[in-house]
């Protein structure tokens, strides 16, 4: 311990006085990028996540339903056809309750059938962007190929990509540069949209541009990179 508190004291005393005056706000970037990714995590994913769960669980269960197999005689155990019944109408019960709580949910999310609300999602998360004074550079729909890159998909392609997704909602690549005090004001800014819109992937990177010599230290920034799923 002694040795190495010893080589970082002459690692510090190697340092210039630019170098030092950096190093504090780059602690303090780091620690604010910690905190703005636990916000990031725990604002909509929890709703995001009853959702996805929901609506694999009805899918479930419409594939059952489908697909039950006939058992042959005897292969129910020792469970009589009335214990069978009353399990039978709990999971029915069950399914129901699920249903209610998924159409519950439902609302707080854009609706797929149209194109309308994922494009007033869109001018609104630009807008909070914008109002964050965050140097927007790219905000596109992920699973998208390349030919259809730049122009609008369809009410139907959303779906796909909302199938495809692992939550079943559409995912979007959102990529700025940011200050700390910005990205905090957008991540906050996220519950204020019309629908909801959960950030289910984020990566900082601190950057700091070189100062001059003589020149105080040039303040350090965000490279955001998060998905959101819509």
């Amino acid at each position: 311990m002694k040795r190495w508190l010893s080589s970082a004291g002459e690692r510090w005393q190697r340092l210039g006085e630019a170098e030092r005056r950096r190093v504090p706000l780059i602690a303090a970037a780091l620690l604010l990028a910690a905190l703005s990714a636990l916000h990031a995590f725990v604002a909509h994913p929890a709703r995001l996540k009853a959702r996805g769960d929901l609506t694999r669980l009805e899918q479930r269960a419409r594939q059952a339903s489908q697909q039950a197999p006939v058992l042959p005689p005897g292969s129910l155990g020792a469970r009589s056809p009335a214990a069978l019944a009353r399990e039978a109408a709990g999971l029915r019960g069950e399914l129901e309750r699920q249903r209610a709580r998924l159409a519950a949910l439902e609302p707080a999310f854009a609706p797929l059938d149209t194109l309308e609300p994922g494009r007033e999602l869109v001018a609104a998360l630009t807008a909070l962007a914008e109002g964050a004074d965050l140097n927007l550079t790219r905000l596109e729909l992920q699973g998208l190929k390349r030919e259809e890159q730049g122009q609008p998909p369809s009410a139907e392609r959303m779906r796909q990509l909302a199938q495809a997704a692992p939550y079943q909602r559409p995912t979007m690549r959102f990529e700025a540069q940011a200050s700390f005090r910005g990205l905090m004001q957008f991540l906050d800014g996220l519950s204020t949209l019309p629908y909801t819109v959960a950030p289910v992937w984020l990566s900082l990177e601190v950057r700091a541009a070189p100062a001059p010599a003589g020149e105080a230290p040039r303040l350090p920034w965000l490279e955001v990179k998060m998905d959101l799923t819509l």
